[in-house]
């Protein structure tokens, strides 16, 4: 210590700013080190919410055909029939355009899979939903009421049937057994 204060305060001026430098030099390294680590993050999130976002509009469009299809199906006049049926495959023209457009993205394996499989479920969705349609244009111009009464059952057993949990056919066949013993 008896060296420090033998220096001239010129020196220990130097010397201080010297070590402030120093440390600022090693500060910044540290920050700009951790802000190209904080950018690819960024970037990372950036991905993540244009995959949700993409995601989010094609549950939205998916939503809007299933509408459309309930809404042909309720409806009677062949030209608002028409006009749904538009709907319809404009919504799935506007999800076939983000499966495409997530395909291209960097996709890890699972995700990979899981559009995969979305795409060929979609993809029977829209074939069985397009023959809905065309069922129910059928019976509207001709004003068959039992070409609409085929059309509903068709929508309700192949395009869009009940959501069964797990156990409900056990179920089922468990009540039908107590009835049958009563």
């Amino acid at each position: 210590m008896s060296a420090w204060r033998d220096l001239k305060v010129r020196t220990k001026i130097f010397v201080l700013v010297i070590a402030g430098c120093l440390g600022l030099v090693v500060l910044g390294s540290v920050a700009l080190y951790n802000m190209r680590n904080l950018s690819g993050s960024v970037k990372e999130a950036n991905i993540g919410m244009e995959h949700v976002a993409g995601l989010s509009g094609m549950k939205s469009d998916f939503l809007e055909m299933r509408l459309a299809l309930v809404y042909m199906l309720a409806l009677k006049d062949a030209e608002k029939i028409g006009g749904k049926e538009q709907d319809f495959l404009k919504a799935a023209d506007r999800i076939k355009k983000t499966l495409d457009d997530l395909g291209k993205q960097d996709l890890i394996d699972r995700e990979k899979k899981s559009l995969v499989e979305f795409r060929g479920g979609f993809e029977s969705y829209v074939e069985q939903g397009t023959r809905l349609a065309d069922l129910i244009k059928t019976a509207a111009a001709k004003g068959d009421e039992v070409g609409r009464a085929d059309a509903m059952t068709f929508a309700t057993q192949s395009v869009a049937p009940p959501l069964r949990h797990p156990g409900h056919d056990h179920c089922l066949d468990g009540a039908g057994k107590y009835q049958r013993s009563s």
